[in-house]
């Protein structure tokens, strides 16, 4: 996702989820050759918020409604992110 989008996504979650502060979600754009999501990233770090089950739920509804895909990478952090799709077609493999 763009910027712009990632941060209007951490807008929502504040609004919308309850024990989630600013502090607790980190912007990042992994920049890496090859990876599995495109453009930024929003990390929700548990260690800093209360995440309780509900809160998972908050997150899992406003990245739904943006299309997004929320994976808990570890224990401590929750990522929201657009996966980046490989089109085979144009690779000559399909």
């Amino acid at each position: 996702m763009n910027k712009e989008e990632a941060l209007t996504v951490q807008k929502e979650i504040l609004a919308s989820c309850n024990g989630l502060t600013e502090n607790a979600i980190m912007l990042v754009f992994p920049g890496a050759e090859g990876s599995m999501s495109h453009g930024y990233q929003l990390h929700i770090m548990r260690a800093r918020a209360e995440m309780l089950k509900e809160n998972l739920s908050c997150l899992k509804a406003i990245a739904r409604k943006h299309y997004l895909t929320i994976n808990e990478l570890r224990k401590d952090v929750v990522v929201i992110y657009r996966p980046c799709f490989i089109d085979y077609s144009s690779r000559g493999l399909l």
